[in-house]
């Protein structure tokens, strides 16, 4: 079947879909800002209009269940008649497989979004989701599905979801092969790049990971990852920021 590049719909338009509740509204606790004024104009006043706010605010978010959907390598999902689920794309434009070679049974909640390969997004927005699919299916018997690549990461996914007592029967990896999967879970959205997350999943998670790993659930704590090799968002004053930490 051709993909239909003019059937994509919301999350919000599939029947059956489920309103999920979380604290949308929080106090905002924005970073410092450095060197603002070498940011172009527009780039510079969106910026300072999100980091001078008081609350932020969560867009509202839905879970929803689909039989016989495709999952394709970048995470995009297309349900059964053909047509894009909105939410799961990064790019309109995103070039895809037209027909799926793997087939999967069973009831499998998608843990993929837009640019998830990458150790933030996987923890901060798509890691919390995993109780959200419990809570909103607890009768259902739920396998994960996670990205297979890049390799690096592999191993904080596995450990992570183990922190939800996920364990490795109960992971699915979805590579670049287009799968159709029989019993398909999603949730729409629990962020707005990258300054508005979920609060309370955010909370909850960290504190599963503090108690994994043994360490002191103490405020003030901090935990900084360098990126001395890092092609992007490489910092050239880093020691100067951990000064400030």
């Amino acid at each position: 079947m051709p993909l239909a590049r003019d059937r994509i719909i919301s999350a919000f338009e599939l029947p059956g879909s489920i309103p999920i509740e979380r604290q949308n509204r929080y106090l905002s606790r924005p970073p410092r800002l450095f060197g603002s004024s070498l940011l172009s104009g527009k780039i510079r006043s969106n910026q300072e209009r999100i980091f001078s706010r008081q609350f932020a605010l969560l867009p509202n978010a839905v879970a929803v269940r689909m039989s016989n959907a495709t999952v394709y390598g970048n995470g995009a999902v297309m349900t059964s008649d053909g047509a894009l689920i909105q939410e799961t794309l990064r790019s309109k434009s995103d070039p895809l497989p037209e027909l799926a070679s793997r087939a999967i049974e069973g009831t499998v909640a998608l843990l993929r979004k837009p640019g998830d390969a990458n150790y933030g997004h996987w923890l901060i927005e798509i890691l919390p989701r995993v109780n959200e699919f419990k809570k909103y299916y607890p009768k259902l018997d739920i396998r994960f599905g996670i990205s297979f690549g890049p390799a690096e990461l592999l191993g904080v996914r596995k450990d992570s979801l183990s922190w939800y007592g996920v364990s490795d029967k109960e992971i699915i990896y979805l590579n670049s092969v287009p799968t159709i999967i029989e019993d398909l879970i999603i949730i729409s959205s629990n962020s707005i790049h990258s300054h508005t997350h979920d609060y309370c999943g955010l909370r909850q998670m960290s504190d599963l990971g503090r108690s994994a790993s043994g360490a002191e659930s103490v405020a003030s704590r901090r935990v900084y990852v360098k990126r001395p090799e890092g092609g992007r968002r490489r910092l050239l004053n880093e020691m100067q920021v951990i000064d400030l930490l």
